[in-house]
């Protein structure tokens, strides 16, 4: 104890405890290109990550943690993980008449996280002179002393981009992507995801083109679907079961009275989707010594993604991740940037910023079903 309380001894714990941590990382990365035919390319790229993280503590048999003795403590973990990704694409580009110009894009990715560890804690060591490297030696083991670990997440996609402009002038965009995601059941794994945008360059008509005072004009609009599926673990959708906690233990003869019960589970959890339309323009004057941009955009969110409170019986948890309901925002943004002065040595630059934003929740389902 430490001024009579259970405050352990920083002293202490500095002097007298061992902490060692070593961590391995590799990291490549490979890039190929290949020119098939006039204008049409193929395009490889991999990467792959590697972490290891191995560590040891041990508290001697003399130290008190929160005000008692454990006779000694030794813990020792490992922890790996491993990132691999594929992506392959083929592009092709094209000028045809001198005023159109194409470039088509389509390709495959594949991306794959797995991760492992493990742990275990000893404490009532008659000797320190082992610290965490004979963890055996401990005579006194709990529930929960070993534990291991292992997972995996998968995300495969198609995707596909078209990229033409007329003239220079007017410009059309439009992608496609289809994810499918490890994380959610077999029904609800894929998503579809279209976006389109068009941009008009005003300055190169010739209602502005002979006006040298504008330098740009640019009108943009745009229209997307995004998916979101971080954060809500790999294997929500599985019925898996799990020991219950101390003191939950029940003296029926079989394995030492330890049970097991059911973990929450969520089968029809889907991707999160957001759809946002904007509409900007940018303009420019006195060679760029005066810029201005606005936009505007709307965006719903439909499906969200939530860990909520759960009714008592409706699951096995009190708390289940969920698709909880449904929002938008809307607002606008405007920049402004002025040059006072610009000379071939010195330029002076102000930039001026200016955000609305309004947030709606337009539906939301409560963990009462309401």
């Amino acid at each position: 104890q430490f001024n009579g309380t259970n405050t352990e001894n920083p002293v202490e714990l500095n002097n007298n405890r061992t902490e060692d941590r070593k961590r391995h990382r590799f990291l490549g990365y490979l890039k190929a290109e290949l020119s098939l035919l006039e204008g049409l390319v193929a395009t490889v790229n991999t990467s792959y990550e590697f972490n290891s993280v191995k560590s040891g503590l041990y508290k001697p048999t003399y130290a008190r943690m929160e005000g008692q003795s454990e006779h000694g403590w030794g813990q020792r973990i490992y922890d790996d993980y491993t990132n691999k990704q594929l992506e392959l694409y083929l592009t092709y580009d094209k000028k045809f008449a001198d005023i159109h110009h194409l470039n088509l894009m389509g390709g495959y990715s594949y991306l794959d996280n797995t991760y492992e560890g493990f742990s275990s804690t000893r404490s009532g060591f008659d000797s320190d002179a082992f610290g965490y490297n004979n963890l055996g030696a401990g005579t006194d083991h709990r529930q929960g002393d070993v534990g291991s670990y292992k997972g995996e997440s998968k995300l495969i996609s198609f995707f596909g981009r078209v990229n033409y402009s007329l003239m220079d002038r007017y410009l059309l965009t439009f992608t496609l992507r289809s994810d499918g995601s490890s994380r959610f059941s077999k029904d609800n794994r894929w998503g579809v995801f279209p976006s389109a945008a068009f941009a008009w360059k005003m300055k190169e008509e010739s209602f502005l083109k002979d006006i040298n005072v504008i330098n740009d004009a640019k009108l943009r609009l745009g229209w997307g679907v995004t998916g979101q599926q971080e954060g809500i673990g790999d294997y929500g959708y599985i019925e898996t079961y799990k020991p219950n906690a101390d003191h939950a233990y029940y003296n029926i003869g079989l394995n030492n009275g330890v049970t097991y019960r059911p973990d929450a589970v969520n089968k029809d959890l889907t991707w999160e989707k957001t759809t946002t339309y904007n509409a900007g323009i940018d303009l420019s004057f006195l060679n760029d010594r005066l810029m201005f941009n606005l936009d505007w955009y709307y965006r719903k969110t439909t499906d969200l993604i939530n860990t909520v409170y759960m009714a008592a019986g409706s699951t096995f948890r009190n708390k289940l991740t969920s698709n909880i309901g449904s929002l938008h925002n809307t607002g606008f943004e405007f920049g402004a940037t002025v040059r006072p002065i610009q000379t071939k040595d010195f330029r002076w630059e102000l930039n001026y910023n200016f955000t609305y934003n309004k947030n709606k929740i337009d539906e939301l389902v409560s963990g009462n079903g309401d």
